[in-house]
């Protein structure tokens, strides 16, 4: 799979995860990694939230830079609301709040207009979590 996906070959790639699941073989955080890189890639934001999502549900916990790699490839493609909810979804499943995902989402929710929501969630996050300089940078930036 990670053969595929280096060389662009995504189809195949899904091709390779599929037969897994199909002969028993369950993906495990590699695979999963794997296809959502591979999806973020080729801006392909659904699926690789889809696959986030069964990760999830299989009781694996994305790394914060994967997550962050999803959350940015949903709001290139408009759906910063997808977004935030996958990021709700996230810290319901136990993942520690990151200065880069919340970076990320308080400048897609600025640059929508939405700049009461992303300073909501910056007073969300600085509750349990010290905001780096980027995070402050990125909520002054689009405040302004």
């Amino acid at each position: 799979m990670v053969g595929y996906c280096k060389q662009g070959r995504l189809s195949d790639a899904i091709k390779v995860m599929d037969n897994m699941e199909y002969n028993g073989m369950e993906p495990n955080e590699i695979t999963y990694g794997v296809m959502i890189d591979a999806y973020c890639k080729e801006k392909r934001s659904s699926e690789a939230r889809n696959l986030i999502d069964d990760m999830l549900d299989n009781k694996f916990l994305p790394s914060s830079t994967l997550c962050c790699k999803v959350i940015d490839v949903l709001c290139e493609d408009g759906k910063v609301e997808n977004a935030c909810h996958l990021w709700k979804r996230m810290l319901d499943n136990n993942c520690l709040p990151d200065n880069a995902i919340m970076s990320t989402l308080i400048h897609w929710l600025c640059k929508e207009g939405k700049v009461w929501e992303a300073r909501k969630l910056f007073d969300e996050f600085e509750r349990s979590t010290i905001p780096s300089l980027m995070t402050y940078n990125t909520l002054i930036a689009g405040d302004v």
